[in-house]
């Protein structure tokens, strides 16, 4: 079927010094998260003074925030051995409307993209490394 493979909620653990809980992923190389957002296929916007209704674009909802996730979730998953190299991983936000049931937009990150959010994932944690004094990483057997 169609969801063969895939895993939800799955736990992981990087050498790194982070972890968390995938929404999903499989291990072809696929990597999703999940978000509810208030939204409708259309939004309000103001051309000239005037306001009119243009089509919900997908884009206005991605952050540098959600790349980083995305992209450490990949790193984890090629650490712990479950999917390939993070950089051959295609990672997705799934926006899910909470004002329009059915409403789902999908946003693909590109590669270029997600090695960049992995470059500033990893600035974050040694950041937070050095602001905490204290070294999360591990050595995997």
């Amino acid at each position: 079927g169609k969801t063969e493979g895939w895993k939800a909620e799955h736990g992981v653990a990087s050498s790194a010094g982070y972890g968390s809980k995938i929404d999903a992923y499989h291990p072809a190389g696929f990597v999703v998260d999940f978000k509810c957002k208030d939204f409708g296929a259309t939004k309000k916007a103001r051309i000239k003074g005037v306001e009119i209704e243009v089509p919900t674009k997908v884009e206005d909802f991605i952050y540098p925030e959600h790349t980083e996730q995305l992209a450490a979730y990949a790193h984890a998953l090629a650490d712990m051995g479950a999917q390939p190299v993070a950089g051959l991983v295609k990672v997705a936000n799934i926006f899910i409307s909470t004002r329009d049931p059915g409403l789902v937009m999908l946003y693909e990150h590109d590669p270029e993209e997600t090695h960049w959010g992995w470059t500033a994932c990893q600035g974050r944690l040694a950041a937070w490394q050095g602001s905490n004094k204290y070294r999360s990483g591990f050595y995997r057997e």
